[in-house]
């Protein structure tokens, strides 16, 4: 290949890694990203040098400065955008990885993470803090979102796509490619896809995965020697909801989709359920808990449709609809609800 020809490879690279981290992002975005990797394997190549950088900050990400900017970040992503050209120079990527860095409670754009072409063989980890979701776009075209408080590791090689959801919950949107499996493992189980979208969340010794298209295969991995399980295997059509609670038989049921993904969007729905589980999902959101006063209180029911991430409007939400009011108690941060 000539040297031109590396350059203008490293020139499209480096605009589809600040293009996917664009709030104007679109899904006729996602399929042209999808037919360009595909195109030729210096793509897959180029585009993956981007993912050494991203690693490289990754602990980074993480520091305490870093963390302290994310607030003054949300100002600058909030100004109106301006016609961009069509190819972005290499400091418009390091632009692009610093506002990656810092982001808060908006939809962030994750890097593509190494395909199997890639050299670097451990793990690439991608994080979440409490009130922050993420959409990180893999170098197969596939697409993760997490939800708040969430761990994910990807690891490409040879002829397999792992995934381990550590923590959380995260939407998988699965490239199709038969030959090349894509599996999660979240909780104990094994979720197994060629192409379709489907939710996980893992919690306290509870693991739901629910189906929104396609079909999936969820398999129970097998224990240790001392605490043996028993292998189940379930596959799953659209619109179904596996809950897998420790060695339990797996509990299938029909699923509310639009109340399931919700939180892809940036709010939670709740249908006439007990206040103390509302407070529970909401909790996951905000630093700052809201706890009931009153005991009985959490068995009032509520429906309505929320958007997380502030303890104190949701309770202001909470106030204007139900018989509750909410006070401060600073000495433990909390927002406590009681009866009114």
């Amino acid at each position: 290949m000539t040297a031109e020809y590396d350059t203008a490879v490293e020139k499209e690279a480096a605009f589809w890694f600040a293009r996917l981290r664009s709030d104007e992002l679109g899904e006729e975005d996602r399929v042209r990203f999808s037919r360009w990797l595909a195109a030729d394997t210096a793509h897959v190549s180029a585009y993956a040098d981007y993912q050494g950088l991203w690693s490289d900050l990754d602990e980074v990400a993480a520091t305490g400065p870093i963390l302290a900017m994310r607030r003054e970040a949300l100002k600058a992503t909030r100004r109106p955008s301006r016609a961009r050209p069509r190819w972005v120079p290499m400091g418009a990527i390091a632009a692009g990885v610093a506002a990656v860095l810092v982001g808060g409670w908006i939809l962030l754009q994750s890097p593509a993470l190494v395909p199997q072409a890639a050299s670097r063989s451990a793990p690439a980890t991608y994080r979440t803090e409490v009130g922050e979701r993420s959409s990180i776009t893999l170098a197969d075209g596939s697409v993760v979102q997490l939800n708040t408080d969430s761990v994910l590791e990807v690891n490409y090689i040879g002829e397999r796509r792992d995934l381990r959801l550590l923590r959380g919950q995260a939407l998988f949107e699965v490239a199709h490619d038969r030959n090349r499996p894509f599996v999660v493992e979240a909780g104990g189980q094994t979720i197994t896809a060629l192409g379709t979208a489907f939710d996980v969340r893992v919690g306290a010794g509870e693991t739901r995965v629910t189906l929104v298209e396609g079909r999936i295969e969820v398999k129970r991995v097998n224990g240790t020697t001392l605490f043996p399980v028993a292998p189940e295997v379930r596959k799953l059509t659209a619109g179904e909801q596996l809950v897998a609670i420790e060695e339990r038989p797996f509990v299938v049921r029909m699923a509310d989709l639009e109340k399931a993904v919700s939180w892809r969007e940036g709010r939670v729905v709740f249908s006439d359920e007990p206040l103390a589980e509302v407070i529970e999902e909401i909790n996951r959101y905000s630093t700052r808990k809201v706890v009931l006063g009153d005991g009985d209180l959490g068995e009032m029911k509520v429906s309505g449709v929320f958007r997380p991430g502030s303890a104190e409007r949701f309770v202001a939400a909470l106030e204007i609809g139900f018989p509750v009011e909410a006070e401060l108690d600073q000495r433990r941060n909390v927002v406590v609800l009681t009866r009114r």
